[in-house]
């Protein structure tokens, strides 16, 4: 089982303790939707874990902006978050405040550059 799981988190949900564990993810070309389909889901994946989002996965639409209140509505926090949380998963750094702002739009810009990086 060595291997298994790169992370483990816990989490307080509800007064409950929540164990969260993520999966190994290698970068990969990303060749067709399908591929594409399942980057998505990553990111999703990991926003929900390291922003502690109230809702899962599913629930987030992968065009809805971010940070703004119609969308996600995320903050500051989380922009920092998320910033290192990609770094850290994807390898993904985002060197300025403008390529940040651009990439960080929506799941699909942020798998669109992630797709990039690894071309």
């Amino acid at each position: 089982m060595k291997g298994l799981f790169q992370a483990v988190r816990l989490r307080i949900d509800g007064g409950r303790f929540c164990l969260h564990t993520r999966a190994p993810f290698t970068l990969s070309r990303f060749r067709n939707d399908m591929d594409m389909d399942a980057l998505k889901q990553q990111i999703k994946e990991l926003m929900v874990a390291e922003l502690m989002l109230p809702t899962g996965p599913e629930a987030i639409a992968s065009d809805a902006a971010l940070f703004h209140p119609t969308g996600l509505a995320l903050d500051s926090v989380d922009a920092l978050q998320l910033v290192v949380a990609l770094e850290k998963r994807f390898g993904l750094k985002l060197a300025d405040a403008d390529a940040a702002r651009s990439i960080l739009h929506s799941v699909d810009t942020i798998a669109a550059a992630v797709a990039a990086k690894s071309e």
